[in-house]
């Protein structure tokens, strides 16, 4: 069948009977029993969840088949909405992981991922293709190396190496012949949203084990104390934390560690005989403390970078799992900023931090002006280290639900994900070279006489033109039409991958170290772009639609619709300042702007006050104004002098 015939008479029909059990079981859920808050007791596929695998596993036979004949149908063809809404994704998680089929799609991933972070290859020689090339060990840096080993070392499914160190990651899917249990062994069938639901389901999972582990750390710590002191002639003391925190994030980290469900092995050196005792729990400690039960970040707004990065190198991964509290601070680092964080100063703080370390006077990183995308700088002064720390920023980000602007391109994920790269991919990096070397494959002329290139490519390093041979003796061989696709293929993965192979890996290690578990294997590459970064598109009509008002406000009142007849008439800057200034982040989430949930409340009736913003929970605090020039005029100023939280 033709994709469009194969798409329209195949998949479809099973996705149209696939949407229909979810959406019976949406609607007997409706009809059940309710509980508090009106809610259903029931959710997810119930009764039709059987027929609902069923019909998955042959989807995932179809999906397979696609997959063989090179993808000629749409991804997105597969996804059904209906069933991503319905499920419940906690249940299907949970079956996953219990069943144990989640190990071939995780050991699959984790050698992908590893092969992202070895070592470039050898040049080849002459007449060999990338097909073609062998693969072999570098002298890559020792943590890269030591943590693709890791991630390695539990994996036995077979993989199809390539070129720079990476492979074709098997596409996760249930085993042939083998009855489907969850939905996750079928990732294709849901949304993007709905992994992203999963990935922070797993986070809060981790997080919670994570301070359960550091809570009875320091509680057998503070057991141990007291009997060292009173050997020692000294009064019992309790243990207490450093730093100082506000009574909210202390309430916060309390329960988080309360209802942890996990255990940790106490040390086998407490003392015997104790007792319980009253012990407190420290709260707050500097990053990287094991007995911390959050990762504190306490930073400058002038040295953002610098106090970010000094703390999260101290912090090994456990401490990076747990967490994160961020306090900005005054520039002598004594008063800190009136801001809570509840999710809305961890924005900002990303954002800060990002942009630092992604401006090209920086030095990590170069700004491509034709294809508008930050690429890894080669000649970067700045060490390897530096590099696994963005990655671990990326990483804490996308562990947090955090979406950031890192202007990265699309082959950057598909690299991290440890996905083969092609020719194809130059496009994203370099058009104009991708488009001059698809002029020369496509030449019908003398190629050799014509082109006069060789296996030698020049690049520049603080202005000097310096060359590199794609292959041993390469200054000495000219391209011909012979060697061309060779060629191209040589002088493409240099460019992706050879040339910045030290860099990405120790960029990957750094990811991986923080944000590398089960749910992560069930995004595809152009997934996890939208997982970091966001939609860069805003609908403002959507953030309309799912706005909520409150304290005397509505859809109907002269003053709203004042509002998003402002809104809607701004630029495009101005959307994403506007954005800023009430969520934290100037970009909208995998699932639209309608899913931001904009709460707009009324702060009074007319005054010269400017319009307020709580971050944390997307609340803008509106005075009624009398006039539409009067809100037009005050909701600029706020939105551009938006910086800080009750310092400035």
């Amino acid at each position: 069948l033709k994709p469009e015939l194969f798409s329209a008479r195949v998949i479809r029909p099973v996705q149209a009977l696939l949407s229909r059990l979810a959406k019976d079981a949406a609607a007997t859920a409706q009809q059940q029993q309710r509980g508090p808050g009106n809610k259903p007791l029931h959710t997810g596929l119930q009764h039709t969840r059987s027929d609902v695998l069923l019909l998955s596993r042959l989807l995932d036979v179809l999906y397979k088949a696609n997959v063989q004949a090179g993808e000629l149908v749409a991804y997105s063809e597969f996804a059904n909405l209906a069933l991503s809404n319905t499920a419940s994704l906690h249940e299907e998680y949970f079956t996953w992981l219990h069943s144990g089929a989640y190990k071939l799609q995780l050991e699959t991933f984790q050698r992908a991922a590893a092969k992202a972070i070895a070592a470039p290859l050898k040049k080849p020689t002459i007449g060999t293709t990338q097909q073609q090339q062998q693969e072999t060990p570098g002298s890559g840096r020792a943590s890269p190396a030591a943590n693709a080993s890791s991630l390695a070392s539990s994996s036995t499914s077979s993989t199809s190496i390539s070129p720079g160190g990476l492979v074709h990651c098997l596409l996760p899917g249930a085993v042939p012949g083998d009855a489907i249990s969850s939905l996750c062994e079928v990732p294709f069938l849901l949304t993007t949203e709905a992994k992203s639901n999963i990935l922070r389901d797993e986070a809060a999972l981790q997080q919670q084990h994570v301070v359960h582990a550091s809570a009875m750390a320091a509680i057998m710590q503070g057991l141990q104390q007291p009997a060292a002191n009173t050997a020692a002639g000294a009064a019992p003391a309790p243990a207490t934390g450093g730093g100082n925190r506000n009574g909210a994030n202390t309430s916060t980290s309390n329960s988080s560690a309360a209802s942890a469900a996990a255990g940790a092995t106490p040390p086998s050196n407490v003392a015997p005989g104790q007792g319980p005792q009253v012990i407190e729990i420290p709260i707050s400690r500097d990053a990287g403390d094991p007995l911390s039960l959050v990762l504190s970040l306490r930073v400058r707004r002038d040295h953002v970078m610098e106090d970010a990065l000094r703390q999260i190198r101290r912090c090994g991964p456990q401490e990076l799992k747990k967490p994160l509290r961020v306090t900005f601070l005054s520039e002598d680092g004594k008063v800190a900023e009136a801001g809570v964080d509840q999710g809305g100063v961890s924005r900002e703080f990303f954002q800060l931090l990002v942009a630092q370390l992604f401006n090209p006077d920086y030095g990590m990183f170069v700004y491509m002006e034709e294809s508008r995308v930050c690429w890894f700088n080669h000649a970067s002064l700045e060490s390897l280290d530096e590099f696994e720390l963005v990655g671990n920023v990326l990483g804490l980000a996308c562990y947090n639900g955090m979406i950031i602007d890192a202007h990265l391109p699309l082959v950057a994920y598909k690299k991290l994900m440890g996905v083969a790269t092609d020719f194809a991919d130059l496009a994203g990096l370099f058009p104009g070279l991708h488009m001059g070397l698809q002029q020369l494959l496509d030449f019908s002329g003398d190629v050799e006489n014509t082109f006069c290139r060789t296996f030698e490519v020049d690049f520049e390093v603080f202005g000097q033109v310096q060359q590199h041979e794609l292959l041993p003796g390469g200054s000495q061989t000219p391209v011909t039409a012979d060697n061309r696709q060779q060629f191209v293929e040589l002088y493409s993965d240099w460019l992706i991958n050879g040339s910045v192979a030290e860099q990405f890996a120790a960029f990957a290690s750094g990811f991986h170290r923080v944000c590398g578990g089960p749910a992560l294997s069930l995004f595809r590459y152009e997934e996890v772009e939208l997982l970091v970064e966001g939609l860069p598109h805003l609908n403002f009509h959507q953030l309309q639609a799912g706005a909520r008002y409150e304290a005397g406000y509505s859809d109907r009142h002269p003053t709203i619709q004042a509002l998003w007849s402002v809104l809607l008439g701004l630029s495009i800057d101005d959307k994403r300042a506007f954005l800023q200034f009430c969520t934290g982040c100037d970009r909208a989430p995998v699932a639209g702007l309608a899913a931001l949930r904009l709460l707009v409340q009324r702060a009074g009736p007319d005054s010269e006050k400017l319009p307020t913003a709580h971050t944390c929970f997307n609340t803008l605090l509106l005075p009624e104004y009398s006039s539409k020039a009067k809100l037009q005029q005050k909701l600029m100023t706020a939105i551009s002098n938006a910086q800080g939280f009750g310092l400035q």
